[in-house]
């Protein structure tokens, strides 16, 4: 095969490798590392010695298409698009680790909070704050063979565990935005 069959073949990888990229920035990268391996081989290089500074087509793809999934992850501003995002930059990046990590960490109080509620709908007098004997500042559902427990919050268990949902999903979605960002702003200062 001749050096420019070699280039091709290389650029047609890269091409399917960039296949998640909108088609404009998919050409515009093609087009960009044609120029230049050509004119590594027009000064002298064959294509096997132009093509060792690139690596795999794959390998040349991969920060184009994390840049696309992060940024699109920020301007969605949805929130699985932002943890796809942080998950792909999750093996060589503390803060999105960190991100992720704080966001499972809200996401679990949201459940918590959740099921508080629904269990306080279903059984009410058996869910809340709870003192007595030997349930000093108890908080959940009570076990069935409690005696003498007093529970203290009443209707304002609900509010409580509603603000608690709306606080942690707030917090979830802080978490991913701020991790997002600050990758974003380590991209560009290492850029």
């Amino acid at each position: 095969m001749n050096d420019l069959g070699t280039i091709q073949t290389w650029l047609n990888d890269l091409e399917r490798a960039l296949a998640g990229l909108p088609e404009v920035s998919r050409r515009d990268i093609v087009f960009e590392a044609r120029t230049h391996l050509e004119d590594r081989v027009a000064a002298g290089l064959s294509a096997d010695s132009a093509l060792h500074g690139f690596g795999t087509a794959k390998d040349y793809a991969r920060p184009f298409i994390e840049d696309y999934l992060l940024s699109r992850a920020i301007t969605s501003n949805r929130s699985l698009h932002m943890i796809k995002a942080l998950i792909t930059y999750c093996a060589k990046s503390v803060v999105a680790f960190v991100g992720l990590t704080f966001t499972a960490a809200f996401a679990g109080l949201t459940l918590i909070n959740l099921l508080w509620l629904i269990d306080k709908i279903i059984s009410p007098d058996k869910v809340g704050y709870f003192t007595g004997a030997g349930y000093r500042n108890y908080i959940g559902r009570l076990p069935a063979n409690a005696v003498d427990a007093t529970e203290h919050l009443g209707a304002w268990w609900y509010v409580l565990t509603i603000a608690g949902i709306i606080l942690s999903l707030f917090m979830a979605r802080l978490c991913l935005r701020l991790s997002g960002f600050a990758i974003v702003r380590a991209r560009s200062k290492s850029a």
